[in-house]
Order: structure tokens, then sequence, then C-alpha cells
């Protein structure tokens, strides 16, 4: 399933990618990239049919899905965490989270 819809994904097969992305988004275990992906897809499925409403709801999930891993993954004083532009992180965690965000 995963495998599948990152395929559909890749070649912009949004209708098709739908009822893959609703079955791995309610999958117990789906990890963030999943539910990001998922969302994305049934995002731009909804912004081509003309749903508007649909589509901006999946994208607020997919940033809501990135902003908690941003926020539990990385670490912006060790450049050798996760995330390759270690030297943007404290700029983009504080727009992201705003200045009453502290680094534990």
């Amino acid at each position: 399933m995963r495998g599948l819809l990152r395929s559909q994904y890749q070649q912009q097969k949004w209708t098709e990618a739908v009822e893959n992305a609703k079955e791995l988004v309610a999958q117990k275990g789906s990890s963030a990239d999943d539910k990001a992906l998922s969302n994305m897809a049934i995002g731009k499925s909804a912004q081509i049919r003309g749903e508007y409403d649909v589509a901006i709801n999946s994208f607020k999930s997919v940033v809501a899905v990135n902003k908690v891993w941003l926020r539990d993954n990385v670490d912006p004083l060790n450049k050798y965490s996760q995330f390759p532009y270690w030297h943007l992180l404290p700029k983009l965690k504080l727009e992201i989270f705003g200045p009453s965000y502290s680094a534990n």
C-alpha cells in the first residue's frame, strides 16, 4: 500500500491515490511520512476536483504532521540531527512555533 501510494504520487495519479491514501492514514502505526504523503495526495485530488475546503484541510494536516516531526526530531543545536539544513533551524522553528517556543 505504501509503495503503491508513492508510485501514484510520483506519477501524479491523484484520483487513483485517494483510496489508497485514506487506507494508509486510517491504518494503525502509520508513520508521520505516510500520513503526510497520504494527506498531500488527498489534498491534490480534492484541489483538482474543485473541493477546496477538503484540499485546504488535507494540506493543513500535512503541515501539522510535519510540525510535530520537526519539533520532536530536530535539535537546532545539533548539526548532525536528522534535518539536512541544520543551520536554518533556529529561524525555521521560530517561524513555525513563534517566539514562545523554547528548545528544552
